[in-house]
């Protein structure tokens, strides 16, 4: 089953270039990782001293300004963070070694070209509302919002936890979106090596394999709830401190892992290789 083979091969990928990913992305999710706890210390204070109401000034003297530029300088800082350890691991495979650093130009195309992919994901996701509105109504689980809006503040949250279309809808969810996304974005490992790919060429070069993509993306939905689940359980058992380094790593193999399926889906389909790890 191919959907099968190209998630092993994706892990196979990262397991047998440890070293290599060591060297290409520790220096750069070490900074991530201090402008996280950086900014994100703002924040929590922030959080900690705005008054209810949300008023432009917190008690503590951080204006609302300042609140929103500490969440946008974390979003724009860590995206390009991020992108970096992307570009640095689709090429080390797709090139085949280390070579050159590469340049903003390419930094730039994968920039534009993530954002494009963000779009296409926005409007997406509108349209899901929609519809998951819809069957919400269908469904008769409207009642479930109304009794959310009536709650005071400390009292329980009940939910329809024994209900399949709780648990199932998000699953489902997960796995489109995940399709989805394997299907527009192989212009991105394209864009760490410096060559041009459309959303659209994309769309049309991941086609011949659409089932399979499916396959990958149920196998993908399982891994991150799986990984989900345990970090979650193991924050409830741990102090600040190790749940902060916890959930960084959380991040980082999951950035790993979604950078390593993408650059395994350009080798297998735009440069016909085989699915065959070469350990370093």
């Amino acid at each position: 089953m191919l959907g099968y083979r190209l998630f092993k091969y994706s892990i196979l990928l990262l397991l047998g270039n440890l070293s290599a990913i060591l060297r290409l992305t520790t220096p750069v999710f070490v900074i991530y990782a201090l402008i996280q706890l950086l900014i994100g210390w703002g924040l929590i204070s922030s959080f900690a001293s705005l008054q209810r109401e949300f008023t432009p000034t917190a008690p503590e003297g951080m204006r609302l300004g300042e609140f929103l530029i500490l969440i946008w300088s974390f979003i724009i800082l860590g995206g390009i963070l991020l992108i970096v350890i992307a570009i640095n691991w689709h090429r080390y495979i797709l090139l085949e070694g280390e070579g050159k650093s590469f340049g903003k130009a390419i930094l730039w195309l994968y920039v534009k070209k993530t954002l494009k992919i963000m779009l296409a994901f926005i409007f997406t996701g509108m349209i899901a509302l929609f519809l998951f509105v819809i069957f919400i109504k269908m469904q008769g689980m409207t009642t479930i919002f109304q009794n959310l809006e009536s709650l005071e503040p400390g009292q329980p949250v009940s939910l329809p936890t024994h209900s399949p279309q709780f648990w199932l809808l998000p699953i489902v969810g997960s796995v489109l979106f995940l399709w989805l996304g394997h299907r527009i974005s192989l212009c991105l490992p394209a864009a760490a090596i410096g060559k041009e790919m459309s959303v659209r060429e994309s769309w049309r070069q991941t086609k011949q394999i659409n089932g399979q993509i499916l396959i990958l993306a149920s196998l993908e939905t399982m891994l991150y709830f799986g990984i989900s689940v345990v970090v979650s359980w193991v924050l409830t058992l741990i102090g600040a401190i190790p749940s902060t380094i916890l959930s960084l790593l959380q991040t980082w193999i999951l950035t790993l892992y979604s950078t390593s399926i993408l650059t395994t889906l350009y080798g297998y389909l735009i440069e016909n290789r085989p699915l065959q790890v070469a350990r370093e």
